[in-house]
């Protein structure tokens, strides 16, 4: 199972690699597109293109976040285990005796 996870995240990280490769190409060849009217199919794809890259620059902040908070759920859950944990004789062993 881990590595079908594996797999896969590499397979999304090539597919987000290339759309940015792809975004950059398109927009850097069609930069000194004139356009004749005011729906031109050029200028719709470059349009496209700069709104996946202004996009993608909300993913590092995102799994930034998500880190951190997987962090403190990891902590509170700990804490709280320890917590409910009560000392008894019974679970400090203690031998009773007449």
């Amino acid at each position: 199972m881990k590595r079908n996870r594996q797999f896969l995240a590499g397979i999304a990280a090539i597919i987000l690699l290339l759309g940015i490769l792809f975004s950059f190409y398109y927009i850097s060849s069609h930069a000194q597109h004139h356009c004749t009217d005011g729906d031109c199919a050029v200028c719709i794809g470059v349009q496209q293109a700069s709104r996946l890259l202004n996009n993608l620059k909300i993913i590092p902040i995102l799994s930034f976040v998500v880190a951190v908070l997987s962090v403190f759920t990891l902590e509170r859950g700990s804490v709280s285990h320890f917590a409910k944990r009560k000392e008894t004789l019974i679970t400090l062993k203690v031998e009773l005796l007449d």
